[in-house]
């Protein structure tokens, strides 16, 4: 995935058409990182800027904040509320998806697992983006879109389908 990069987003993971274009944030510093984060929190990151990677890098801030016992059961409410700032609407066929969630949380986790504790917040991203985790389509290595985007899959965690977690 290319830093700062400008595509256009016609169409969201699960195929839903946009029309919004949309760019990576500035992840250069631990600081930029970390308004990531708190930007999520107060529900004041920026639409045109919540990529992949924003959402990647809100989970690495967060993650190192709260733990991943803890963010597993905060997330969910987190997502919500920032959706809900963004003018998203969490229903169950749009908004919040709990597998998706939880699938990138623990493998965010894992992926943190494998860097020195002392790793800053940007290096962490960096890291993140050299890794396989940087691609969108990352998650259908596991599921098939027809799994992942039932309503079961949204509301719930669902197993993968294609081949079991590494982590």
């Amino acid at each position: 995935m290319a830093s700062d990069s400008r595509t256009p987003a016609s169409t969201s993971i699960d195929g839903t058409p946009r029309s919004v274009v949309k760019s990576d944030p500035p992840h250069a510093s631990d600081a930029d990182v970390a308004r990531i984060g708190e930007g999520v929190l107060a529900g004041t990151h920026p639409y045109e800027h919540w990529t992949h990677l924003a959402h990647c890098a809100a989970t690495i801030c967060l993650l190192r904040e709260r733990g991943l016992d803890r963010l597993t059961h905060e997330m969910p409410a987190i997502i919500r509320r920032y959706n809900e700032s963004i003018g998203v609407k969490n229903t169950p066929t749009a908004g919040y998806h709990e597998t998706l969630t939880q699938f990138y949380l623990r493998a965010v986790a894992n992926l943190l697992a494998t860097l020195p504790s002392e790793t800053g917040l940007a290096d962490c991203v960096a890291a993140l983006k050299a890794s396989p985790l940087a691609e969108r389509d990352y998650v259908f290595g596991f599921y098939s879109r027809d799994h992942l985007f039932t309503a079961a899959a949204r509301a719930g965690w669902v197993e993968p389908d294609l081949k079991p977690l590494p982590f």
